[in-house]
């Protein structure tokens, strides 16, 4: 019928997220969670409806900064530097602002990718204490290379692992317990046997767990609760965003003020201890998913949103 299907299995993960599937009645579709951009260019609206897509930036790694905390990641995010540029530079010494981003530029690995490709994945992958083997073996570099951006993050953020990496093995200390943050505080009880992999899965729940506790309840529960999101047709929930489709004829100022009330409802205030932050919400507009545009919506009128998404 034209369609991707799938089915979504709400307990599919232990940290609360959804997970994704063929569909279970007829064997047809498969996981919509986990597309290339090649396959998102074969995504397209209905005729006569516009593509959104919210996606909450960074979403992850902005918990592990703010809950660590880490001063140097918070300052960033704060400050609009691009925390994967940051984290490259302060690596090696370069200006933030020096660091590339074209393919081929960093000579780590095969040598075929970037800078800031390099920044990104340490980023990633040191929150939540990849070792030397499974890094080298995940981003295909040796394990030399490895256990230098190791050391040289670690160095650069000692916050992740001497405050937030500390807690966690804490708390699991004390009852095998890890609440994630303020206003969802849902506990989840770790059975595995004490060490550096059950370590690893706490690291990770921690934010995974916020993340999508906040794309389910801000998120999908409010477009299903809240009458006036009624024009709203939800597609995809990928994580850490969800994909809908307005019709066009309801009127670009209409879509502007639908998408600024739902991206407010996703923008709720999250605590722990006694840091309190807010994940952005990104918004891209289409007719094709692959080919979605970035519309900026901070700060912005409603009319000025409504000229924004007529444009594109």
């Amino acid at each position: 019928d034209g369609r991707l299907r799938c089915s979504f299995d709400p307990s599919g993960a232990a940290t609360g997220r959804l997970s994704s599937s063929k569909r279970i009645d007829t064997d047809t579709g498969m996981n919509q969670q986990n597309q290339p951009v090649i396959t998102k260019m074969f995504m397209l609206a209905d005729e006569e409806y516009i593509l959104y897509d919210l996606d909450k930036e960074q979403a992850e790694n902005r918990i592990v900064a703010y809950c660590a905390p880490e001063p140097l990641m918070i300052k960033a995010f704060e400050t609009g530097i691009d925390v994967h540029r940051q984290t490259y530079g302060l690596m090696f010494n370069i200006p933030i602002n020096e660091v590339s981003d074209e393919e081929g530029s960093c000579s780590l690995g095969t040598g075929k990718l970037s800078q800031r490709y390099w920044g990104k994945k340490t980023n990633h992958s040191c929150n939540y204490d990849l070792g030397p083997d499974e890094f080298a073996l995940t981003y295909e570099c040796t394990r030399q290379e490895a256990n230098l951006l190791i050391s040289r993050y670690h160095a650069v953020y000692p916050g992740v692992r001497s405050h937030y990496h500390a807690w966690i093995q804490n708390q699991l200390s004390r009852d095998k317990t890890i609440t994630n943050c303020y206003p969802f505080e849902r506990r989840r009880l770790f059975l595995g046997p004490w060490g550096r992999e059950t370590f690893k899965q706490a690291y990770s729940h921690f934010a995974q767990s916020t993340v999508g506790d906040l794309i389910n309840e801000y998120g999908l529960a409010a477009l299903d609760r809240t009458p006036e999101f009624k024009p709203i047709e939800l597609l995809n929930q990928v994580h850490d965003s969800i994909v809908v489709q307005i019709p066009i004829a309801l009127g670009w100022k209409a879509h502007a003020e639908l998408l600024t009330k739902l991206i407010a409802s996703l923008d709720v205030k999250l605590k722990f201890r006694s840091q309190e932050f807010v994940v952005p919400t990104g918004l891209k507009a289409g007719l094709r998913l692959g080919l979605a545009k970035k519309v900026k919506h901070y700060g912005v009128s409603i009319e000025t949103l409504a000229k924004k998404l007529e444009d594109v």
